[in-house]
């Protein structure tokens, strides 16, 4: 009885630790970082973290795109990423 109290402890502070230290599914991350390298214009994903705002999930991301493009195009394509990563 008292090895199950003890599993069920363990489970409870890992999960609730995991949460407290802004802890996110890394399978979660490599979905949204593939989504967002396979779209047009996007030549990488340099940083990207995740984590919970309440129920919400908050996805902050560096793209790469190519050097020579104007600031207005670079622009247009983090706009066109937003909703697929939404």
């Amino acid at each position: 009885m008292g090895l199950i109290i003890c599993k069920t402890a363990w489970e409870i502070f890992r999960d609730a630790s995991h949460h407290l230290t802004d802890g996110f599914d890394e399978e979660e991350i490599l979905i949204y970082k593939d989504t967002i390298i396979n779209t047009n214009g996007v030549r990488g994903v340099k940083d990207i973290k995740a984590r919970y705002y309440g129920k919400n999930q908050v996805v902050d991301v560096v793209i790469l795109v190519h050097s020579e493009l104007s600031l207005k195009e670079a622009h247009n394509i983090a706009v066109h990423v937003e909703p697929l990563v939404r």
